[in-house]
């Protein structure tokens, strides 16, 4: 019940995106961090880092990566704000050749708080960008108003807050939501994911689009209970984000439960337009049918202020203590909150294997995937 209620009032447009797409119920980033996010779908390597973000390392920064194997495309990022912002310019001017960076100054709109323009606004001028465009292109397009101070816009004027006399507080207090200005930038978020539609309709490309939504990270929220885990328990709820894609001449809805990482998205892309590549990351296609019973994504998380580095399936969890180096073994069908790696230690030892060899190959690709 709580769980529609959210949709209802805070999720509606992304739920019928969503609804007539192609939902991934279990989809996860590597880490909570806006940063990171950017740096992990680009990449292809989840970032380990535990001082800031590889972001800021510039010796992490020379990756071969997908986005610059779209032979024939143009390559655009836009934000609403400056990308001198953790220095994620770098990112992409340092592994992707003649990508077109678009931020705050080169629009007309004015700024409308520390992240830049609003989602609103930025939306309606990428599109104009995205129309004029004379060959394909691959763009990603970062929002940032669903991150304090949670400004909102009115958008096209009909974009209103809510206030504690329309909606049933005890039902909103078990919702997870820490304040009504953190549940009104999630409902201006789902605004404004369906503002790239609307404008993509109107210009006239969105017959040939595919979109992906994806968030970058969950928000800081109060106890909740309502998800089919115990994700606040276990700490996986935080890298535990929204992702679906959206073509309609294209895409026939579906939903896929096989996990799914924020590592795959540009091999998945990719491959859905035929586009040839050399993956020399670590994500891999969401729709491989051969790893439905056997996928695992590699997440990290704190827990009481412990850092944990971990490999999750659709039955197991398996994590490691960056501190203490102790492991942990969940069912997720059966107790999730119990650790059984004692009585199983065959499923353990291979799942230590992967999490170790995940985490190491990481380590060593952030220094050794040069171009």
């Amino acid at each position: 019940e709580i769980y529609t209620l959210s949709l209802h009032y805070a999720l509606p447009i992304l739920k019928r995106l969503a609804d007539s797409g192609i939902l991934f119920r279990n989809f996860y980033v590597p880490a909570i961090s806006t940063a990171k996010t950017v740096f992990g779908v680009h990449t292809g390597l989840p970032d380990i880092t535990s001082v800031k973000t590889a972001s800021r390392h510039p010796k992490m920064l020379d990756q071969r990566i997908v986005m610059d194997q779209f032979k024939g495309y143009d390559k655009l990022y836009l934000l609403g704000g400056n990308t001198n912002w953790a220095n994620i310019r770098a990112v992409f001017t340092n592994n992707v050749e003649g990508v077109r960076i678009y931020e705050e100054g080169m629009y007309k709109s004015g700024k409308a708080d520390v992240w830049g323009i609003s989602d609103y606004d930025l939306i309606t001028e990428a599109s104009g960008i995205f129309k004029a465009e004379k060959k394909p292109f691959v763009a990603f397009l970062q929002l940032a108003d669903n991150h304090p101070p949670y400004t909102t816009s009115s958008g096209a004027g009909d974009f209103k807050k809510l206030t504690e006399d329309d909606l049933d507080m005890e039902k909103f207090k078990k919702s997870g939501f820490v304040s009504i200005g953190q549940f009104n930038a999630l409902r201006y978020e789902d605004y404004n994911v369906g503002h790239p539609i609307d404008m993509a309709r109107k210009d006239g490309y969105l017959d040939n689009t595919i979109f992906i939504f994806f968030g970058d990270h969950n928000c800081v929220l109060n106890p909740y209970s309502f998800m089919p885990l115990p994700e606040y328990e276990l700490s996986t709820g935080g890298v535990h984000v929204t992702a679906c894609m959206y073509s309609p001449k294209h895409l026939a809805p579906q939903v896929i439960n096989t996990p799914g990482s924020l590592l795959d998205v540009y091999p998945t892309v990719a491959r859905m337009v035929g586009m040839p590549f050399k993956n020399y990351t670590l994500g891999v296609d969401l729709f491989d049918s051969t790893r439905v019973n056997d996928k695992y994504v590699f997440v990290t998380y704190l827990r009481n202020q412990m850092p944990y580095y971990a490999v999750l399936g659709n039955r197991y969890l398996y994590e490691i203590n960056r501190v203490t180096d102790s492991a942990a073994l969940y069912d997720l069908k059966a107790d999730p909150l119990k650790n059984i790696r004692a009585q199983q230690p065959d499923t353990a030892k291979g799942l230590d294997n992967l999490t170790r060899g995940f985490y190491e190959s990481t380590r060593y690709l952030m220094f050794n995937n040069k171009k």
